[in-house]
């Protein structure tokens, strides 16, 4: 799945000029949007604001941060790791892996996500498209 998203951002990209938030399509990456997180680039200083966070996302954590910062995330470890990445992603203007291990409902579970910067009509990067994978026997809520 995050290879997929992937290959469409890379589609996308026309030379050295990023995908708009319009990439983020929901009939186009449908297949993906129950494991989508759509963060709002705030600047001065640099944060990220959950516009959109898919359910699949929501039934794993067992909370949902849409309108929140990422670090209102509850758990401190993984919005500080979170931040840094999402803030390297807008820094060199390209793809992100992100791997780590999360403690979800008292059980470690690994994850693997990949940030993706979306431009502005000034080219500006305004939001990033995460997709997050969760490993086998990572707990849910339902």
């Amino acid at each position: 799945m995050l290879r997929r998203v992937l290959a469409l951002w890379l589609e996308t990209k026309a030379g050295d000029q990023l995908p708009g938030t319009s990439f983020a399509d929901p009939f186009v990456l449908r297949f993906a949007l129950g494991s989508i997180v759509i963060y709002d680039v705030l600047r001065e200083p640099l944060r990220f604001r959950y516009r959109l966070v898919g359910t699949e996302i929501i039934n794993r954590a067992g909370f949902d941060l849409t309108g929140q910062t990422q670090l209102d995330h509850p758990d401190p470890v993984f919005a500080q790791a979170a931040q840094a990445g999402l803030e390297r992603c807008v820094e060199i203007r390209a793809p992100m892996i992100l791997r780590g291990t999360r403690v979800i409902h008292g059980v470690k579970g690994d994850y693997e996500a990949i940030a993706l910067p979306l431009v502005d009509g000034i080219g500006r990067v305004a939001r990033i498209l995460a997709v997050q994978r969760f490993a086998p026997g990572t707990p849910r809520l339902e």
